[in-house]
């Protein structure tokens, strides 16, 4: 008796095929015909958080997951080309997509509580639930993305030198949890964030400047 297919390969195991070098390759019939669909065991998980979105956009969401497990670099555009949703017939442009995430009719906050709903079954048997807080650092290189700034750098910098890298400041909370495999040790989902701007920031996008402790008792009351 064959083994069902377990890992995230196996969301792609209709449209791909055996090379002779016993590679595997995606047929051209199949990026013509249809795009890359994510695994049944996992659309079931993904769709019990379709109620923070609009049913289009949840549409759009499914094909961008997709392509988030093979693209190279995670770009909307990445995604989008291995996800192979741009060569079927119909396809929609690649700026909705894009829309996705800049303009599109979604939560944060209320996908980041569904969130907590699902995973609550690792926190243990105590009543209460043990959250994490932190700010954490993500460098990027364009000068014109909305909120970036130069940040303390933790990672680059020692006790003699503190060192400032450009990019996004976000202050994140998670949920503290323990996982079967690894019994011994704890893990911090995230779930909820905000974007921290800093001063020279927050003036430029003429924002109300806010502190990271001030951003972090927000996310506390929303949770």
């Amino acid at each position: 008796m064959k083994r069902p297919l377990s890992s995230t390969f196996a969301v792609f195991w209709t449209s791909w095929r055996a090379s002779g070098s016993g590679r595997f390759v995606r047929s051209k019939t199949a990026l013509r015909s249809s795009p890359l669909r994510l695994v049944t065991s996992f659309e079931v998980i993904v769709q019990s958080l379709s109620g923070a979105f609009t049913e289009p956009t949840f549409r759009n969401l499914m094909v961008i997951m997709a392509g988030w497990v093979f693209a190279s670099r995670r770009t909307v555009t990445a995604m989008l080309v291995a996800s192979g949703a741009h060569r079927t017939q119909g396809a929609r442009h690649f700026s909705t997509y894009h829309r996705l995430f800049s303009c599109a009719r979604w939560s944060l906050d209320r996908l980041g509580l569904m969130m907590l709903s699902l995973i609550e079954r690792w926190v243990g048997e105590s009543t209460s639930i043990l959250l994490t807080l932190d700010d954490t650092l993500s460098r990027k290189r364009g000068t014109k993305m909305f909120g970036t700034g130069m940040h303390h750098d933790p990672l680059a910098s020692s006790k003699k030198m503190a060192v400032m890298s450009w990019g996004h400041s976000w202050v994140v909370l998670c949920v503290a949890v323990r996982l079967p495999f690894a019994p011994g040790r704890w893990f911090s989902l995230p779930i909820l964030f905000r974007l921290y701007l800093n001063k020279k920031s927050a003036a430029r996008h003429r924002l109300q400047y806010r502190s990271r402790p001030e951003l972090a008792v927000e996310l506390l009351k929303v949770a």
